[in-house]
């Protein structure tokens, strides 16, 4: 009989010692779940940036955030949910139009918030160049202008609707537009006010040294508006061969010096902003980068800064239909002919 009842001791025993650690277990497992569960709207803020958004699961990171929405209705935090949520739909997921009922759901239930100018502006980059509704695009911009004219956001929506009326061919009414960006502010905004102001001179067929004068006041290699950088750029090399310039030894000289500057510098300043910009510039100054390599005829270093991009980004969206252009473009250029 002792020896039938060992065995079952012995399982007693072992089950004496491994019922408290499992049970450990168990209660360690509840506690990492609990401390999982965010608490405040801002950990559910950053549990959906860190543990969703940066791994690129989207959906979840669109449910962690609304949320936040639901639970906290009334805070800044869910102001800030809907706009990364709408930011989510605009640049990841390319769905426009849901973009938009974010912002809007945004701007009419957190009308208060200092994110309203900045998912308004959103709204017309969505309505100009996703939508290509140009109405909408001038409706919302001039609204943000009158609306919120101490937000830097008023600034950008100027050099839009400045842009909008070059498309309408209202050339003074965006020469004026540029001019006051160019009185009231500072940084790129300037910049890129100058560079259009060369471009309606010339348009206007004004004096091409005023141009110049206008496209180099934009060639600030510090900026990180890489986009306007260079196409002050191409616009001085464009200027260089004109017929103008070929009749004026003095323009053409000052044209081939802010040339040469310009090869050297700008590779430059899109490395800096490449190592240092947020995501959005740093994909600007990838592409302008490989764009310049593709105007100086250096297909093999344009083609590999243009294929990186293609990696980075969803198809559909604008820039990649630019990048596989430039990328067929160069294939076909570099095609060897039939023997």
């Amino acid at each position: 009989m002792r020896k039938a009842l060992t065995p079952l001791i012995g399982v007693l025993v072992g089950l004496a010692f491994l019922i408290p650690v499992a049970i450990g277990l168990m209660q360690g497992r509840v506690i990492e779940i609990e401390l999982a569960k965010p608490r405040t709207a801002k950990e559910a803020l950053q549990q959906a940036y860190t543990k969703h958004f940066q791994e690129k699961d989207y959906q979840r990171a669109i449910e962690k955030y609304r949320w936040v929405v639901e639970k906290f209705p009334d805070s800044e935090e869910a102001a800030e949910a809907l706009y990364r949520i709408g930011n989510i739909y605009q640049w990841e997921l390319i769905e426009p139009e849901k973009a938009i009922e974010c912002y809007n759901e945004l701007i009419s239930r957190y009308s208060d918030s200092p994110l309203v100018p900045e998912a308004m502006f959103y709204k017309g980059e969505i309505y100009r160049w996703s939508l290509k509704d140009i109405d909408k695009a001038k409706e919302t911009y001039t609204a943000i202008i009158d609306k919120y004219l101490e937000s830097p956001f008023s600034i950008k929506a100027k050099l839009r609707l400045g842009g909008i009326l070059m498309d309408m061919k209202d050339l003074e009414g965006a020469r004026r537009i540029y001019e006051e960006v160019m009185r009231t502010s500072e940084g790129w905004e300037s910049e890129e006010a100058s560079y259009w102001l060369g471009v309606i001179w010339l348009r206007q067929g004004m004096v091409r040294e005023r141009a110049l004068k206008y496209f180099e006041k934009a060639l600030n290699y510090d900026t990180d508006h890489i986009e306007c950088l260079y196409w002050a750029g191409y616009q001085i090399v464009t200027l260089c061969k004109c017929r103008g310039c070929l009749e004026s030894v003095k323009i053409r000289g000052i044209c081939e010096e802010l040339i040469r500057r310009h090869r050297v510098e700008f590779p430059k300043a899109c490395i800096r902003v490449m190592k240092n910009g947020n995501s959005y510039d740093v994909l600007q100054a990838q592409f302008y980068l490989g764009k310049f390599y593709f105007d100086e005829g250096e297909f093999e270093k344009a083609m590999d800064e243009l294929s990186k991009i293609l990696k980075k980004i969803p198809e559909g969206a604008e820039i990649y239909n630019k990048v596989l252009f430039y990328i067929a473009w160069m294939f076909l250029s570099t095609e060897k002919e039939p023997i």
